[in-house]
């Protein structure tokens, strides 16, 4: 998890400063949990309250880590903040429930902290734009090619180089093509080429591919496996 936590991955949020949108989340739950102290909130306010400053403590500690001891990365520390700002959604529209009377007493004031806690995660996470569909497909196609059409294959023995996301081909090499979660693996997410030590490699069918490398395995329109060997060389 120590070597895991060293990848600075691609993680880009529609906020830039991480600490102060962590410090504020945990305000709201710390507000909610004196709530709960002061007789004026529900049980599960001191959950979410609790969960919130727990929350809370896990990124301080690890940016504390990153900076004072370099352990870690920018991306080991962001990676919490799809809980905290979830959290603190919750926890503030809690609060908001709370303090407004014409809200508290009506009775259909439950579907209040959905819809708002969607409304307001709108604004945060519709920078969120990569589209999943080609992850999807890469995916599905590796696993039919690694069951059905490709010979000599074997886990471990092939990987997947079809998105510009290395994270993508990192799964799909993990699960399709059920490589194992070794050292190679970590290095891939610490820079190291996905292709190095492979046997077969499935990249995105091209012109280019179809005339540089007569040996192709499990092909459709859109991708092809082939021999490492075969991009190596070209």
């Amino acid at each position: 998890m120590r070597a895991i936590s060293g990848n600075d991955g691609y993680l880009v949020f529609g906020y830039s400063h991480v600490l102060l949108v962590a410090i504020l989340c945990g305000a709201a739950g710390a507000f909610n949990l004196y709530r709960r102290f002061a007789g004026r909130a529900e049980y599960v306010d001191a959950v979410l309250g609790c969960a919130m400053l727990a929350g809370v403590g896990l990124v301080l500690l690890q940016f504390a880590a990153l900076t004072l001891h370099g352990d870690g990365s920018a991306y080991a520390v962001k990676k919490h903040m799809f809980l905290l700002v979830t959290l603190g959604l919750i926890n503030l529209v809690r609060v908001i429930v709370g303090y407004v009377p014409a809200i508290k007493d009506r009775g259909d004031a439950r579907l209040l902290a959905p819809i708002a806690a969607g409304v307001m995660s709108f604004f945060i996470l519709r920078v969120f734009n990569w589209p999943v569909a080609p992850i999807v497909n890469a995916m599905s196609y590796a696993e039919q090619a690694a069951r059905f059409n490709l010979p000599d294959f074997a886990a471990g023995n092939t990987v997947d180089d079809t998105s510009p996301l290395l994270l993508s081909n990192v799964i799909t090499s993990l699960t399709s093509f059920e490589h194992p979660f070794d050292g190679q693996a970590i290095g891939w997410l610490q820079g190291k080429k996905i292709r190095d030590g492979a046997k077969f490699v499935m990249v995105p069918r091209t012109p280019e591919i179809d005339k540089n490398c007569g040996e192709r395995f499990a092909e459709n329109e859109q991708f092809v496996i082939v021999g490492a060997a075969c991009l190596h060389s070209n």
